[in-house]
């Protein structure tokens, strides 16, 4: 409901669900470290939905809470700079041992950490967005995201090999 033609402002999809209340971290995640990344970032962007909407500075607090707890668990350094880690096994569709990337995270990483850049100035959300988004350079067999499909980059939610080509993760 926020987003517009004049740019950057609301996400594509109103995630005001995933942020229930204005509280940071919310009890709906329970550890954050057995959390996926796709959840984190999917709840700072509903965070900043709902302070869009006019529900209150809080949620802006509890958006800009999320990407410093961002910042603080991107990779620094290295082949796999910029990317988010998830720290449990996938076991479900997939088999992923702990470790592994997804570019769903990666994209909405970016995406809060942009309308963070934009709400604040400060550069160091734009940067940290920079990495997120390079780190989907890198192959799904070297540790990052990517695949390709019929020669052409393929963003893996999922990065397992051979190419699992979800569709909702690309």
């Amino acid at each position: 409901t926020q987003f517009g033609a004049e740019g950057v402002r609301g996400y594509y999809i109103d995630l005001r669900v995933k942020a229930e209340a204005p509280v940071w971290p919310h009890e709906s995640l329970g550890v954050l470290e057995d959390r996926l990344w796709v959840r984190v970032h999917q709840w700072g962007l509903g965070a900043y939905e709902r302070y869009l909407a006019g529900e209150g500075e809080q949620w802006l607090r509890n958006a800009l809470d999320v990407g410093e707890y961002a910042l603080s668990q991107q990779v620094a350094g290295g082949d796999r700079d910029g990317l988010w880690l998830n720290r449990l096994p996938y076991t479900k569709t997939f088999q992923l041992a702990a470790g592994w990337p997804s570019a769903m995270a990666q994209g909405e990483g970016a995406s809060l950490l942009v309308r963070l850049h934009r709400e604040t100035g400060e550069q160091r959300w734009a940067d940290a967005a920079r990495r997120a988004v390079r780190a989907m350079s890198l192959p799904s067999d070297a540790g990052g995201v990517q695949a390709t499909l019929d020669g052409r980059p393929w963003p893996e939610e999922y990065p397992t090999s051979p190419p699992s080509y979800v569709l909702n993760g690309g």
